[in-house]
């Protein structure tokens, strides 16, 4: 009885990660697609497709975006990018679509709790708007209260720097009436 709850919740845990998001291509191809490699130290993070804005309605947002949470990152999620030469701590790699804007949103603050102890903050987000550019290596995380986007700079298979994008628009929330509720995908849509 009691392997057969720990098989049915490990089968839960890997499709989970297997859901992606329908604009999300599925293997990477460098003369259509780029790569987005996102840091999540104690933040989290959306990405929301094919729009300059971001979704504060839930309903919408399991149809518009994927998200990440650190503190359920248990290990790093590689996709094959360069080796960073920066450390962002634990992360996950995405193939991303190309010329279409794909808001980026990285938040943090509240309550965490750590062991014993509760620790807070004021809650925050950095919502920015960026178009990826094929064959191009990216990496996202936050940094002061703010989105930081850095295009990487590669050489022989290795990052040697990156040019932080700092002219990125800031997005807004979407002006859209709340979705009415529905039923969702078993999982959700691409917890990671």
């Amino acid at each position: 009885m009691h392997i057969k709850v720990v098989l049915t919740v490990l089968a839960l845990l890997l499709s989970g990660c297997a859901s992606k998001h329908p604009l999300m291509p599925e293997t990477y191809d460098p003369t259509q697609h780029a790569r987005l490699r996102v840091g999540l130290d104690w933040i989290w993070a959306g990405i929301y497709f094919n729009q300059d804005c971001y979704d504060t309605d839930w309903q919408r947002q399991q149809l518009t975006s994927i998200g990440a949470r650190a503190p359920s990152q248990i290990f790093s999620r590689s996709i094959g990018m360069p080796e960073s030469n920066v450390d962002i701590g634990q992360y996950s790699e995405f193939i991303m679509p190309t010329n279409m804007p794909i808001t980026l949103n990285v938040g943090g603050g509240g309550t965490i709790k750590s062991g014993n102890m509760q620790f807070y903050t004021t809650p925050w987000q950095h919502p920015v708007t960026v178009v990826f550019e094929a064959g191009k290596d990216y990496e996202m995380w936050g940094y002061q209260r703010r989105t930081v986007v850095r295009e990487l700079i590669v050489a022989d298979g290795k990052v040697v720097g990156g040019k932080v994008l700092d002219d990125l628009p800031r997005a807004e929330a979407c002006d859209r009436p709340p979705m009415p509720p529905q039923r969702m995908p078993r999982g959700g849509q691409d917890a990671i």
